[in-house]
């Protein structure tokens, strides 16, 4: 992950995630309140290089997110952690 940085606390409910996409041929992006959760957005399948969440909690929870990216057909995934606000 580009941005945010990994272990950050969110300074607004928008958080735009951005990422390199390397060798990747598709992604996709999950946020939720607990690991592997999708609870606050799930981008489905994208090919983009970021995503704009707009409905962040400003609860001072822990963020989870999962990363996950498809290369020569297998799909493999990275977890971050944040703060909300």
């Amino acid at each position: 992950m580009l941005s945010p940085a990994p272990g950050s606390t969110f300074t607004s409910s928008s958080v735009t995630f951005t990422w390199s996409n390397g060798s990747a041929t598709a992604n996709f992006l999950f946020v939720g309140s607990s690991a592997h959760s999708a609870s606050i957005y799930n981008s489905g399948t994208t090919t983009a290089h970021s995503k704009t969440v707009t409905n962040m909690p400003t609860d001072g929870r822990t963020i989870y997110v999962t990363l996950g990216s498809q290369v020569n057909g297998s799909w493999t995934t990275i977890d971050y952690t944040y703060k909300a606000k």
